[in-house]
């Protein structure tokens, strides 16, 4: 006859087992996002171009595959919404506000590959938020095997011959941009680096030396990369941490937030109405690899918009070739969807700045505010074009929600919904 305690040991057990099962299918379908990340950007620069229509396959699968996890945590992300106004402020500032300019562009093209990979990114956003620790670990490892994956091809394949098709000699490794290379490298090293300390646990002086030469393998190949937008960053999210861990009034830490908001707006008003004479403007411009150039002329046109069409519509029209219209985030992001939308983005990011200057979290804290400035001078990481930057933003968000989702999964009594 079964005992109770033997009853008990076999529900454990099976729990236990079946715990294991869904984090390896969390890791499987991480691995499957990264592979559709990097698919179509693995093309070396000047050579057979990436895949530009907004209704290929292949485009549509690059952002879309973050997404394969939904039906895994569906139940959870409908209660963290009735439980949670910052997500349900994401879905406003993703999937509401940006819908409006369909009223004017009512388009296939522009639905999918223009509307579709900025939803894609606030459903991604939420989704990543309802995953507890375990599962987002597993989730970003399988990103990781994805990446050292198309790591090792790229070097077997082209080793680290260079290109001058972004105006420098510059290591590729077969990816279409410095950036996604950079980013590549970086979420290999880190997963390599995990992979030797689970591995090398028990054996001390072997680990910190695998974990040495990875860590000196990727400066080496970002160093060849030569991504200044990725250098940047790194210095921005070290530099930002140490400030919150410093100083600890949450106003003067909020205060960084909004003076790197803030600081885009200036630019773009440089740009669009300083004197192209001036010793300022022209050290600005070559600062910006000349986007202010690029500004100043999207502003002479923009300035013929209708004011309805500025606040909701594109105000340029759409050609449906995609989110990243711009040299810049915000800037796709009005030239896409209006000023309603870039007004609303702003003020999530001031929300995560605020809950993040209250919370004693001050990585993440340096990822927002890497992110908030990447946003200015580059079009990825809104969406998951690039899943390296995209996942600062969510580890921000996920942090900045932690303590009202632990609160949510007390609630539900920590058990798992699908």
């Amino acid at each position: 006859m079964t005992t109770n305690a033997e009853l008990r040991r076999s529900v454990s057990g099976t729990k236990s087992r079946l715990g294991l099962i869904r984090l390896f299918l969390f890791f499987l379908f991480g691995a499957l996002a990264g592979y559709y990340w990097l698919l179509p950007v693995f093309v070396p620069p000047g050579r057979p171009l990436l895949i530009e229509g907004g209704l290929s396959i292949e485009r549509v699968m690059r952002v879309a595959g973050v997404l394969l996890i939904f039906p895994l945590v569906m139940g959870r992300v409908f209660s963290f919404l009735s439980g949670e106004r910052i997500l349900r402020l994401t879905l406003w500032v993703f999937a509401v506000a940006p819908a409006t300019s369909l009223l004017f562009d009512p388009n296939m093209n522009f639905l999918i590959g223009t509307y579709g990979p900025f939803l894609a990114g606030g459903l991604a956003l939420v989704c990543l938020s309802a995953l507890d620790q375990e599962e987002f670990t597993a989730w970003v490892a399988g990103i990781g095997l994805a990446a050292t994956v198309f790591l090792i091809l790229g070097l077997n394949q082209y080793g680290l011959e260079t290109t001058m098709f972004y105006g420098r000699p510059r290591s590729h490794i077969g990816f279409i941009h410095p950036t996604q290379t950079a980013s590549v490298i970086f979420l290999a090293g880190l997963f390599s680096i995990q992979f030797a300390r689970w591995f090398l646990k028990r054996r001390r002086w072997l680990l910190w030396s695998a974990m040495g030469g990875i860590a000196a393998g990727m400066v080496f190949l970002l160093v060849a990369a030569d991504s200044r937008s990725t250098a940047l960053i790194t210095f921005l999210i070290v530099s930002c941490a140490i400030y919150a861990r410093v100083v600890k009034q949450p106003l003067a830490r909020l205060g960084l937030v909004l003076a790197l908001l803030l600081a885009p707006l200036v630019g773009y008003a440089i740009a669009a109405f300083g004197d192209m004479q001036s010793e300022l403007w022209i050290a600005l411009n070559s600062f910006s690899s000349y986007r202010f150039i690029i500004y100043r002329e999207l502003a002479d046109t923009l300035s013929k918009a209708s004011p309805l069409i500025a606040l909701v519509g594109p105000p340029l029209g759409s050609v449906g070739g995609g989110f990243a219209s711009a040299e810049s985030t915000y800037m796709s992001v009005y030239l896409n969807f209006g000023l309603l939308t870039l007004a609303s983005l702003f003020i999530f990011l001031f929300m995560l700045g605020w809950r993040l200057s209250k919370a004693r979290r001050p990585l993440a804290y340096g990822c927002l505010c890497a992110a908030i400035t990447f946003f200015a001078i580059d079009a990825q990481g809104i969406t998951p074009s690039n899943l390296a930057i995209f996942l600062l933003l969510v580890y921000a968000v996920r942090n900045a929600l932690s303590r009202s989702i632990t609160t949510l999964r007390i609630r539900l009594n920590s058990r798992p919904v699908s």
